[in-house]
């Protein structure tokens, strides 16, 4: 991940604990209306990221952490924090997201600001949209 997609990272993880404690915290991230997005709608979403069905349903039920059938902002910022850091031994969700993001970029291995910053302004669009 580049430096820039990891400082965005440690963004997404921080604006978690902050929610939890009740602070703010989310404005370095794209603006979200609090919601979540139905699992349907996340598929749709990693469909359009080149994601397989295999990736899909990985990626659906490691973000949907309450397992409610929907990502909520909360869940999708933590999914987003966990690759903070993802390099040797990280965690499957983490690696299998960072190769979605990187897959729709360049695919060079590296995580890129812009990549980053896409796949959040995708959840947030797909967040605004209606049932």
């Amino acid at each position: 991940m580049s430096k820039e997609a990891e400082t965005l990272s440690g963004v997404a993880s921080h604006s978690v604990a902050a929610s939890a404690r009740g602070g703010a915290g989310r404005s370095a991230l794209p603006s979200s209306t609090g919601g979540s997005v139905s699992a349907q709608k996340f598929g749709e979403l990693l469909t359009q990221f080149g994601a397989t069905e295999a990736q899909k349903e990985q990626l659906t039920a490691g973000f949907d952490a309450n397992h409610d059938g929907k990502i909520s902002q909360d869940e999708f910022m933590k999914g987003l924090g966990d690759t903070s850091g993802a390099k040797t031994g990280a965690s499957e969700l983490s690696q299998a997201i960072l190769q979605l993001m990187d897959q729709d970029g360049n695919a060079n291995g590296v995580v890129d600001g812009k990549e980053f910053a896409k796949f959040s302004m995708a959840f947030v669009a797909a967040e605004k949209r209606p049932a």
